[in-house]
Parts: structure tokens; C-alpha cells; sequence
């Protein structure tokens, strides 16, 4: 939602609702029974979360804008229990992660159709620690709790000015914590 004034620029606030299922298929050749059989599962759980954020749109130029704002993301994974191909059973706890990001986004309106842009953001995990048992021992416990330094680079499409449709295509990069690099395609319909 944005909220317009006649200022140098405008005030939004936004937000969102996902659920899905994770799938996750698992093999290695290390981890071995005494049969020699090596160890593999398939593991289906369902994830929910939600994202609200708010930020400032700086219009400096007629073509050139700058978007400050903050994001707080909360999602859930539930647990599963599965049996790895050697038999041995595996608990996965549920999870929950809780990020918090502040960043900016300078965007450029090329054509009434094209629109590059460059932003960088800085986010802090404070939970993201997934837990699992097996034969009631805990296995090591990875954990994402700590801060990630997030660059991107994209290019908005909107095929057509007359109607609130558009396509995102973006490519992220990570350091910190969580390390490495995400491709994105969205596309948005605004109402």
C-alpha cells in the first residue's frame, strides 16, 4: 500500500502470506551400514510464514529513486520423521526462523517499460536452528542465528503501462552467515 504525498516521494507499507511443502531427497556414499548399503532419505514437510515491512521511496530525480525501508520475515517448518535407507530412524524438529532486514534500492526508469536496479541490505537471523534426533540422540544442530550482508541486481519489466502487471528478474549475492548467490523471477499484479 502506498501512501501518497506531494513531497519529494512517498511512504508504503507491505506484506505477505505463504505456505507450501518442503521436499528434501538426501544421499551419500560416506555414510554406510554394515551391509554396505549407503545411507539416503526423502523428507516432506509443510512451511508457513509471513513477511510485513514498511519503507520510503525518495524520488531524486524524474528517473532516478531511492527506497530505504525494513522487513521482518517469520516462517515455520513443521517436523518429520522419516527411516534412512539403511534403516535407521531420524526425527526432525520443527524450526522457525526470524529475520529482520534493513536496506535500500536505487532504481532507474530506463523506458516506460524497463526499470534497472542496484540495492544492498543488511539482515540479522535471530533464531534458524534446525534440530533432529536419532534413536532419541540429538544429532549437531546447524544453526543461521547471526547477520548476512545481502547485494542485488535487477531488472522491472512492465509490459504494458495501462495495466498493474510487471516482471521482476533479479540475481542476489551473500555474505556473512548465510553465503551465496540466488536468482529470482516474479511477477506482480498490483491492486
Amino acid at each position: 500500500m502506498d501512501f501518497t504525498d506531494s513531497g519529494p516521494g512517498h511512504f508504503y507499507a507491505e506484506g505477505s502470506l505463504r505456505a507450501g511443502r518442503l521436499h528434501n531427497k538426501y544421499s551419500s556414499t560416506d555414510l554406510r551400514d554394515p551391509m554396505d548399503q549407503s545411507a539416503g532419505y526423502d523428507s516432506s514437510a509443510t512451511y508457513y510464514g509471513f513477511h510485513i515491512g514498511s519503507g520510503y521511496v525518495w524520488n531524486i530525480r524524474d528517473r532516478y529513486s531511492l527506497d530505504v525501508y525494513g522487513k521482518y520475515f517469520l516462517t515455520r517448518l513443521e517436523a518429520d520423521s522419516l527411516t534412512l535407507s539403511t534403516g535407521d530412524p531420524v526425527t526432525f524438529g520443527s524450526s522457525n526462523s526470524s529475520r529482520l532486514r534493513f536496506g535500500s534500492r536505487f532504481s532507474y526508469v530506463a523506458t516506460e517499460f524497463l526499470s534497472p536496479y542496484v540495492g544492498a541490505a543488511f539482515e540479522r537471523e535471530f533464531s534458524g536452528t534446525a534440530r533432529a534426533t536419532s534413536y532419541g540422540y540429538s544429532l549437531d544442530s546447524p544453526s543461521l542465528r547471526g547477520n548476512t550482508g545481502i547485494g542485488e541486481l535487477g531488472l522491472t519489466i512492465t509490459p504494458s503501462p495501462k495495466r498493474p502487471l510487471a516482471l521482476d528478474l533479479g540475481v542476489q549475492g551473500y555474505v556473512g552467515k548465510r553465503e551465496g548467490i540466488t536468482g529470482s523471477l516474479q511477477i506482480r499484479w498490483q491492486f
